[in-house]
Parts: C-alpha cells; structure tokens; sequence
C-alpha cells in the first residue's frame, strides 16, 4: 500500500463521517407514547440517507475525487508550476 492509498482511505473516512453527521443533525424524531410506541414503521434506509441531497453531493463529491486521481501527476505539477509573467499581469489587472 502506497502513501496515496493512506491518504484516499482517510479521505473517504472523512467523508463518511461528514456524512453520517450531516444526516443525523437533519433527523426528526417522531414523539412515541405508550400506546403508539413506535411512531414511524418506515424506519432510516440507506436508500433515504443517499438519496437525499447531502448523499447527492456526497456522491459528487466522490465522483470528483476519482476524476482527480485519474489526472496524470505531470501534467498537474506543470499547470501548478508558478509562472511570475502571468501572476504579475493578474495582480496588475486586479489593481486597475
């Protein structure tokens, strides 16, 4: 297992619990009393928590994490590259 591998898996843990704290602030809970003890049958599915809208963003956000580590390391560490010429005229177009 390379350090990438370390790093991907604490990221989806990270994600994970994002998630799972995410939805378990957003629950409601039905009162119950004794005569109706449970006041929901339908209960929590999967289904609820990842069709929601956080486990949608969740979702896009897993798709682009794998889209970016798909991205060939070169080309990146080129386009990150600092480059003066250019950063001088954003900084000279930002002024004006």
């Amino acid at each position: 297992m390379r350090a990438r591998h370390g790093i991907l898996l604490c990221a989806l843990a990270l994600l994970t619990i994002g998630v799972v704290m995410v939805n378990s602030a957003g629950m409601r809970i039905m009162p119950a009393s004794a005569e109706a003890p449970i006041a929901d049958t339908r209960g929590l599915s999967i289904a609820a928590i990842l069709g929601g809208r956080d486990g949608i963003f969740a979702g896009l956000a897993l798709a682009a994490f794998a889209a970016a580590g798909f991205l060939p390391r070169g080309r990146v560490a080129r386009l990150r590259a600092p480059r003066p010429a250019i950063a001088g005229r954003v900084l000279l177009a930002g002024v004006l």
